[in-house]
């Protein structure tokens, strides 16, 4: 398996190579692939790219929109690893 991601998907992503390097070795290991996301942002509603990690069923964080830097609730709900149901809505 190949995870191959450019350096100008690691700046928009925002990731560091260390991190960038973290996930990698993660995927390769644990055999799952990332599944990139789309959504549009509670705030501003800019679309938003984001990767979500299949490997736990359900989940709920805080990420950052890339735009307005305000919280996002993120919850999304996997099955067989295959995205079930996804929510994005302002953080409190």
């Amino acid at each position: 398996m190949y995870f191959f991601v450019t350096l100008s998907k690691l700046i928009r992503l925002k990731l560091t190579l260390r991190n960038y390097l973290f996930l990698w070795i993660n995927v390769w290991t644990m055999k799952f692939e990332l599944i990139e996301h789309n959504f549009q942002c509670p705030y501003c509603n800019e679309s938003i790219s984001i990767m979500l990690d299949p490997s736990e069923k359900k989940q709920q964080y805080i990420e950052e929109c890339e735009v307005c830097c305000n919280s996002i609730e993120i919850t999304c709900d996997f099955v067989d690893g295959k995205l079930e149901y996804f929510n994005a809505q302002v953080a409190e």
